[in-house]
């Protein structure tokens, strides 16, 4: 690593907050969450550090099999078991989550190999041994008299759900998402010698949306509750997001009842690296044709210009997303890199609302949800918290965050950055400093700038120039997290200048630093 000096007056950033007066890309106070994995068996533990860095999402499975254990159960209450689910909602409410709900998959009775007379389950005999554990990933399957009333039969178990949350939970008012990753090849099986399986699977959802959203609709209606539905979480946005999209923000029969659009990204290969070559973490978040900035720039252009009500409004929430990489690999993990892809996954997708460069156009919003997988999926490898002595997630013993916790709390936490209190991304930053992303933030209390360094270098005395700030103190805070856990904080004076202030801040190599001005 090396050091490079950038004094007073060389204007490395230019943060020009345009007098605090563009209110057109407001940040949602709901922007962070997380995946509700083992929620119940982790909360207690990870209650204060999550609430400490604002999180206000949670993405919650509800759980068809168990809720519907038999086909009169689809209709009538008295068989149905809500006694797991409403335990882990009553935690939700007391913690002050908003959830989404994820309805999906077949119970058992609308599996196919348990019809009369018995149909393939393609789930069961897929070559993928994943898929063959998971036989509720197929699209249901009700036969009644020799006709298939699976999708039917579906809808109504949605509508139940509705109903029963109006009922058990008034106020709370969840989104629901029907279904997860229809699009992967574990979450929604057809035959493996179909020559068109993604025009399959969508087929499959677009009936099953179609069935449960109009119904799910009228029964917050008769419930006098305004309820949110949407989809599709889907998997593959590299590849499957431009047969998707477009199809369901134009389909007669989805639009109308289309209030939000989901889907997850995931990123980096097992290479082991943070940025050396296209195959490393970084490599891969920036990919031009592939990168977090393209996917997000390409769906909001089509979802924003669909013919779903309020077109321009619809929120997009990003409501799973991760690194590929094992759990040994470089990045996900280390107390440098973990911290450093989270901050620069929130930069970019901030910034994507001022991206002129965009061949899609910029971003008309920032993503409303960033649900960070997952609280807690341990056998995966995948958790916010754990144990510490290994940072395997399990489970035991001295559980505490994860390096990329320590990124959420820079951001969210109203100590800190708070870019979720009243925030709004205004002007870009100018800078020319190679391997920089900054992103000019204002607050209802703070003008923020938030820097990532992404390379080994680091700058000291580095110039920062900030324009038509709003009326705040001289005396501002530097935050610098550049190995988890620790968030290092320091005062500096800023020094008048025309329409603005300067001040010199050091960056160092693999950080995020926040430079926080208060009002």
């Amino acid at each position: 690593m090396t050091s490079t000096p950038l004094g007073p007056g060389s204007g490395a950033i230019t943060a020009n907050f345009g007098s605090r007066q563009d209110t057109s890309h407001p940040i949602s106070s709901d922007l962070l969450g997380m995946n509700a994995s083992n929620f119940l068996g982790t909360i207690n533990q990870a209650s204060g550090y999550l609430h400490q860095a604002n999180f206000q999402m949670i993405r919650v499975v509800t759980d068809f099999a168990t809720i519907f254990p038999t086909p009169a159960s689809a209709t009538d209450p008295a068989q149905q078991n809500w006694n797991g689910y409403d335990h882990q909602m009553q935690r939700i409410v007391r913690e002050g989550f908003h959830p989404i709900l994820m309805l999906g998959y077949a119970p058992t009775w609308m599996q196919p190999q348990n019809q009369n007379p018995p149909q393939t389950n393609e789930c069961l005999v897929s070559p993928d041994p994943e898929a063959r554990t998971f036989p509720s990933h197929v699209k249901p399957v009700y036969m009644v008299n020799g006709a298939d009333q699976g999708i039917a039969e579906w809808s109504l178990l949605a509508t139940q759900a509705v109903a029963h949350m109006d009922r058990t939970f008034p106020g709370l008012n969840p989104d629901y998402e029907i279904w997860n990753e229809p699009d992967g090849v574990r979450y929604m099986c057809v035959t493996v010698n179909d020559p068109n399986p993604q025009n399959t699977k969508l087929t499959y959802y677009r009936a099953i949306y179609a069935a449960a959203a109009p119904r799910m609709k009228a029964q917050g209606q008769r419930d006098n509750v305004f309820i949110r539905v949407g989809g599709p979480a889907l998997a593959f946005v590299r590849d499957h997001a431009q047969l998707w999209f477009p199809t369901l923000v134009k389909d007669p029969a989805i639009y109308p009842y289309l209030d939000f659009i989901s889907y997850h990204h995931y990123f980096g290969n097992p290479a082991d690296t943070w940025n050396v070559g296209r195959l490393s973490l970084f490599g891969a978040m920036q990919d031009p044709s592939d990168g977090v900035v393209y996917e997000y720039e390409y769906i909001s252009s089509v979802v924003h210009a669909g013919r779903q009500p309020n077109a321009r409004g619809t929120p997009i929430y990003i409501d799973e997303f991760n690194t590929y990489e094992g759990i040994s690999s470089c990045c996900r993990y280390s107390m440098t890199y973990g911290p450093l892809w989270l901050s620069l996954f929130v930069a970019d997708l901030l910034n994507s609302v001022n991206d002129t460069g965009s061949r899609f156009g910029a971003a008309l919003a920032v993503p409303s949800g960033l649900l960070y997988f997952a609280l807690s999926a341990s056998t995966d490898g995948f958790c916010l918290i754990g144990s510490l002595t290994q940072l395997n997630c399990a489970v035991s013993g001295n559980m505490g965050p994860y390096p990329p916790y320590y990124a959420f709390q820079l951001l969210g936490d109203p100590n800190y950055l708070g870019i979720t209190n009243g925030g709004y991304v205004t002007n870009p930053a100018a800078t020319s400093t190679p391997g920089l992303v900054v992103s000019d933030i204002y607050t209802a209390s703070k003008d923020d700038i938030l820097i990532v360094n992404t390379s080994g270098q680091s700058y000291l005395q580095f110039g920062v120039l900030i324009q038509n700030p709003g009326p705040i103190h001289t005396k501002a805070s530097v935050y610098t997290l550049s190995q988890a856990p620790r968030i290092a904080t320091q005062q500096v004076s800023l020094t008048p200048v025309n329409n603005g202030y300067e001040v010199v801040i050091s960056v160092p190599a693999y950080s995020t630093v926040g430079l926080s001005m208060s009002l």
